[in-house]
């Protein structure tokens, strides 16, 4: 089984107390990428960005495993200039996917009543003059997400439910059902003991911050995360982004 997986910190965390032979077959690369090699590898299961179901319906999703956020811990974080939310532009930067492409335009329609104009930054610095959301582990070098609001927490206020970032997902329904039963136990292990994982995974200068908001991580899911899945892919059918609602194949 070849899993295909985000190069985040988040991902390494999930998959830490995989067995080796398992963890010998993730291939980590950008989330841009990964739904497109799902669909051209056999027999595979990719940890996709949950906005890439649009592109192809017919793929089955973990009903049971995922990354989903419930709080300041995220994945992507949105930075303002002067701290203000009157925006018109947003740069988006770092792993950036189609979650963000998708939906930072309707997030700040929905919370903010704006209109923005969403830019794909192509430099790798950071200008103070512009807005950015920035994804991946870009946010926490030299401590930059400390200066940004959670794009996490933004969409759970806007859905009021977690915010499902990452589904597991196979063109194979039984590959996915034999995914869900390896990974149970190292997930739990992993939620009873994650003091290793972020050691070995997590900067020295940020263990402390996860440690303290690892619990508005959430890999297992439960019904609300189900809901929560959801209620965002609703969101660009509503705003006429898409001319059907997803219906979901869960496995």
């Amino acid at each position: 089984m070849k899993i295909i997986s985000p190069d985040n910190y988040f991902a390494k965390l999930f998959f830490h107390n995989f067995e080796k032979g398992i963890k010998d077959n993730i291939h980590f690369t950008s989330s841009s990428l990964i739904m497109a090699e799902l669909l051209k590898a056999e027999n595979s299961i990719a940890l996709i960005p949950l906005t890439d179901l649009i592109k192809d319906r017919d793929i089955h999703i973990s009903k049971s495993f995922g990354l989903s956020f419930e709080g300041g811990l995220s994945n992507s974080y949105i930075y303002y200039v002067r701290d203000s939310k009157n925006v018109t532009e947003i740069n988006l930067s770092g792993d950036v996917s189609s979650c963000e492409v998708i939906l930072s335009k309707i997030l700040f329609k929905e919370l903010y009543n704006t209109e923005v104009e969403i830019t794909l930054s192509t430099g790798s610095g950071f200008e103070s003059a512009k807005n950015y959301i920035i994804s991946g582990d870009k946010n926490f070098s030299k401590d930059l997400f400390v200066k940004g609001f959670s794009f996490a927490e933004e969409m759970v206020e806007l859905i009021n439910l977690p915010f499902v970032n990452y589904v597991f997902a196979s063109k194979n329904p039984d590959i996915l059902k034999e995914f869900n039963s390896l990974a149970a136990t190292p997930v739990n292990k992993f939620l009873e003991n994650s003091e290793d994982a972020i050691k070995e995974i997590i900067p020295p200068n940020i263990q402390e911050y996860f440690a303290a908001n690892l619990s508005t991580l959430i890999f297992n899911y439960n019904e609300q995360d189900l809901e929560g899945i959801e209620q965002v892919l609703r969101l660009p059918y509503f705003h006429g982004i898409i001319n059907d609602i997803v219906v979901l194949n869960l496995v």
